[in-house]
């Protein structure tokens, strides 16, 4: 297997949507944005026997954002974003009319539990069937425990999936540029993880079994190439991309991971530290409330905790502010919200005091929101309500390593 699975983060089903996930200890660094580059060789076969096979050989490159460590059972983001993946579209001085069934696969990385994808930009593909992410096994299909994350249009490609052809355009798509080669700009991905044993979570492209075969359809990168020649007609042109420096050569290190994040064992708790533990659903609906409750108290052992009375929550989605900060009251600050665009929210809590000092922030709670896209606008705060006290003992537990 390519993750580290618990039974209480099976996936729900194959859209995506991410089970309801325990609240952690945030501890993870600032995120710090690399960018790996490396040569991909492609494979292009005209469907025309008078138009030769050829490969090209061009230079991509991956930006990730990533925190530089996290600490166990901690959800945290990868973002990737593949940019300048320049791909062949003439051939035999024939320049392609459309580009289609374009998919890119990811490994599912070791060492960490996969929670829910999303898309955070198109990017060029606004053409053909819209970009999604889903989870696949080693034959394309769609499976909670697959090895593999795909980008596509409706996972309609040129190979290994059930929605196949060499021929026909179809998924996602973009308008080539008319020349000899087209420059991809993929969309921007989300990926929410948590983090497994202590050791490393190190993200990357697909390349082991087939996919490690010049000219697979299992190929990282693969697409279809359409144009119109002389006499002859319509020709198809079936793609593939791998990251080598020619045909013959091994694969680079294009290969090898993308970063690496070292996962790390938590951290005791400090005597005197102020403690913010986020609860919520982990799902809702589109136009539907969600209820959350910030708990916030202090440690005086290891054992023991406290109460806050006094000071302001700030809530966040995404690491934006939501509606106006709110009152602490015996230890708990509450929040019902509205998100009207669909998609995985990523939500936290930041405690602030009288004298404004602020406490580090709270666990990461991940909250699929489930529908279609009605309003442009999110999110919608309702009225403030009155909050209301709670047992903190119940809620923290043990403090020791937690």
């Amino acid at each position: 297997m390519k993750s580290y699975l618990k039974p209480a983060g099976v996936l729900a089903s194959v859209l995506l949507i991410p089970a309801l996930v325990p609240a952690v200890s945030t501890a993870a660094t600032m995120p710090v944005t690399s960018t790996k580059s490396f040569d991909i060789t492609c494979e292009v076969t005209p469907s025309a026997s008078i138009v030769d096979p050829l490969t090209v050989t061009t230079e991509a490159a991956i930006q990730v954002t990533a925190p530089e460590s996290v600490e166990t059972g901690e959800v945290f983001t990868v973002d990737l974003q593949v940019d300048g993946v320049t791909v062949p579209t003439s051939f035999e001085g024939i320049s392609a009319t459309d580009v289609s069934r374009i998919k890119l696969d990811l490994d599912v990385p070791d060492n960490a539990e996969f929670i829910s994808a999303q898309i955070l930009d198109p990017g060029s593909f606004t053409a053909g069937v819209a970009p999604s992410i889903i989870r696949i096994d080693e034959n394309g299909v769609p499976s909670t425990t697959g090895d593999y994350l795909r980008l596509s249009g409706a996972n309609q490609t040129i190979g290994n999936g059930p929605n196949v052809s060499r021929t026909s355009p179809a998924g996602m798509a973009v308008r080539p540029s008319g020349g000899d080669e087209t420059t991809l700009s993929f969309p921007r991905l989300r990926l929410v993880l948590e983090a497994g044993e202590p050791g490393v979570v190190e993200p990357g492209i697909r390349t082991d079994g087939q996919a490690g075969v010049f000219g697979s359809d299992e190929s990282f990168v693969s697409l279809l190439a359409r144009a119109n020649a002389p006499i002859i007609g319509t020709v198809s042109a079936p793609v593939t991309c791998q990251p080598r420096s020619s045909a013959t050569a091994p694969l680079n290190e294009g290969a090898g991971p993308l970063t690496t994040i070292d996962v790390l064992e938590p951290g005791p708790v400090d005597p005197g530290s102020v403690i913010t533990r986020l609860e919520g659903p982990g799902s809702t609906d589109v136009g539907q409330s969600a209820s959350f409750a910030a708990n916030v108290g202090v440690a005086e052992d290891e054992d023991t905790i406290a109460d806050v009375d006094g000071g302001s929550i700030q809530f966040f989605a995404d690491g934006a502010p939501i509606g106006a900060p709110r009152p602490v009251v015996r230890g708990i600050a509450r929040l019902d919200v509205t998100f009207n665009v669909p998609g995985t929210k990523l939500v936290t809590a930041e405690y602030t005091d009288a004298d404004g000092n602020s406490a580090p922030l709270s666990n990461t709670h991940v909250l699929a929101v489930i529908g279609s896209d009605p309003e442009p606008t999110d999110p919608v705060e309702p009225a403030p309500a009155e909050p209301t006290g709670g047992s903190l003992s119940s809620i923290f537990g043990s403090l020791s390593a937690s």
